[in-house]
């Protein structure tokens, strides 16, 4: 629902994006995963060039990530997905068991 109306906001916007999701496949049918990617610039200044996009979000690339679980958010983290200076957060610094074992 959340990738159907970010697909409609930015086609209102002329926007170039693609959208995806990939589902879990984890002992309980496992999280599915929606991807969607908006270029920051407009059709009418790209004149007519198409941006090549990716079909799986790049570690340290992510602007704005929700998880419904907690489980899923941890794995975002620890993969690099989620990262201080780019991703929007509530918190200062969000920390994985990871980085707190290495302390």
């Amino acid at each position: 629902m959340l990738t159907d109306w970010l697909s409609r906001r930015r086609s209102k916007s002329d926007l170039p994006a693609q959208s995806t999701s990939i589902p879990g496949v984890a002992q309980r049918t496992g999280a599915t995963t929606y991807y969607v990617e908006i270029y920051p610039e407009t059709n009418a200044t790209l004149g007519g060039r198409r941006p090549l996009m990716g079909l799986y979000p790049s570690p340290g690339g992510i602007d704005l990530m929700l998880a419904t679980e907690i489980v899923e958010a941890g794995r975002a983290l620890e993969n690099g997905f989620v990262t201080p200076d780019r991703t929007c957060s509530r918190r200062r610094r969000i920390a994985s068991m990871r980085s707190r074992k290495s302390r």
